[in-house]
């Protein structure tokens, strides 16, 4: 029996139920993707494999980057080193198949987490695809994205737009096309990602209440189904999320030059290491124009979750005034 899903824009069909993401009806399949537990079943044996290295690779000790050429072109595979073992995601030349070889110890939510996130960005980069390293909200079905540093919340303030009556497209990635003059955001899926202290603040639950991401970090799932925007829509504006200290309850937000914004936004490209010379040279063009027709604006706030629903609602306000 197989199952299909939509995400990220892709039609998905799986020989493995996949447990966080819901079923959809579909005539037509973008991406087909085969769960095994043994090597023999998948072209790994046939191929040779070379490991690809960048400078965005050479620090990842828990992903390693292989290309094989064939008659039908280069073959890609991704080696996640886990708790458990090495957990392998093998791309056909064409990106329409996708074998996960896994060992049987293996958490599934630890596959499944993987997958949703650098397993299928990588194969939107490959595919040519931007993407963004970003939570996405739907106002006024206009789509506004937040990028940010590492912790910088992202996720949290997806959550807190939830929570004050908004949708979310998507959280943690999120694949950008280009029709004409305008920028769209696909559709994720029905989850966001929170840590214990934001899960405690916008839910008054504890973490072991929700589901786990991966088994070595302490962010959890929370379910947003009645929350999540599943159609496409144009993007109209960034705002760099800076959390900070001592500026006061209300936040602050600062024009964004030029220069700046495009080194903003290329910071926070998704599996930017997953891209060879020509790939890069695309993206730089993609984010060039983008940067020059969606208004960028810095957002300077108080490092405190008892202020969400007060950012949450200046940032609105703020968006409001833009268009």
């Amino acid at each position: 029996m197989n199952f299909n899903y939509k995400i990220y824009g892709l039609q998905i069909n799986s020989s493995k139920e996949i447990d966080i993401l819901p079923t959809t009806l579909t005539d037509t399949t973008d991406l087909s993707i085969h769960w095994t537990t043994d090597k023999n079943s998948t072209p790994f044996n046939s191929l040779k494999w070379e490991r690809f290295l960048n400078k965005g690779l050479e620090n990842r000790q828990r992903l390693h980057v292989f290309t094989a050429e064939s008659k039908e072109g280069t073959y890609h595979k991704l080696n996640y080193f886990t708790d458990t073992g090495i957990l392998l995601f093998i791309l056909n030349p064409s990106f329409d198949q996708m074998w996960i070889v896994h060992d049987k110890k293996e958490p599934i939510y630890n596959i499944e987490s993987i997958l949703v996130g650098p397993a299928l960005g990588a194969v939107q980069r490959l595919k040519g695809i931007v993407c963004l390293h970003s939570s996405v909200i739907n106002i006024d079905c206009n789509a506004v994205a937040f990028i940010g540093r590492k912790r910088a919340g992202k996720s949290t303030m997806a959550a807190t737009f939830v929570k004050n009556g908004f949708n979310v497209i998507a959280d943690d990635l999120a694949v950008l096309s280009k029709s004409e003059d305008t920028f769209l955001v696909a559709p994720g899926y029905p989850k966001v990602r929170l840590r214990p202290q934001s899960l405690e603040a916008i839910h008054s639950k504890q973490a072991e209440d929700f589901q786990q991401v991966y088994p070595n970090r302490d962010s959890r799932y929370t379910n947003i189904e009645d929350s999540f925007e599943e159609k496409e829509l144009p993007l109209k504006a960034i705002y760099i999320l800076n959390p900070t200290e001592n500026i006061g309850n209300k936040p602050q937000f600062e024009a964004v030059t030029a220069a700046q914004k495009l080194v903003q936004v290329m910071e926070h490209s998704f599996a930017a290491y997953m891209l060879n010379k020509e790939l890069k040279r695309q993206e730089f063009s993609f984010f060039a124009y983008l940067t020059k027709q969606i208004p960028i604006r810095k957002i300077n706030f108080e490092h405190n979750l008892d202020l969400l629903n007060e950012n949450c609602n200046e940032i609105v306000n703020d968006f409001r005034e833009l268009l």
